[in-house]
């Protein structure tokens, strides 16, 4: 690809003045540093009836932790999401024909917690006996909640129901 004669033209004089300001700077700098100091004397300064002061911000304080300042901003620091209290209770237990069927309460309704029995109301994996939570595990001595919302799980101990009556 030929570039037009004057993008060339405009390269070579770009490329001319920077080569120019590298070494050029490099030079002032150092001639001016070669100078030999010049004995010139002082320019007259005329007192004037206000003296001159020089007004200093500073921008960066010393922190003092046991001052408070008046800009400090409050952060609301937010608690990372939690499940509400589990609000089931074991009420009980029965065996029937070896097979465990466990009690929960609310404190107003009660459901029974089994896999292949025929009671009305009866709830397993997956089903919701209160809003929001979710039956996700039944094991020997616990049963396993999910808050929906959170996905947070929280056990229900069955404490000493875990064994068939003698």
């Amino acid at each position: 690809m030929k570039l037009p004669r004057y993008l060339q033209v405009a390269l070579v004089l770009t490329a001319g003045l920077v080569l120019w300001s590298q070494f050029s700077s490099d030079e002032t700098q150092e001639t001016v540093h070669l100078r030999a100091p010049t004995t010139r004397p002082a320019p007259a300064v005329k007192p004037s009836a206000e003296p001159l002061t020089t007004v200093r911000h500073d921008l960066f304080p010393p922190h003092n932790e046991h001052e408070e300042s008046p800009e400090t901003v409050a952060v609301e620091v937010v608690p990372p999401p939690s499940a509400p209290p589990l609000p089931l209770q074991v009420l009980g237990a029965w065996w029937e024909q070896r097979q465990r069927i466990i009690i929960l309460t609310d404190g107003q309704e009660t459901w029974p917690v089994c896999e292949r029995c025929r009671a009305d109301g009866k709830i397993w994996l997956g089903d919701s006996p209160v809003s929001g939570w979710t039956l996700t595990e039944v094991a020997n001595d616990y049963l396993q909640f999910e808050w929906t919302a959170t996905h947070m799980h929280q056990r229900l101990s069955l404490e000493e129901l875990t064994s068939e009556p003698q």
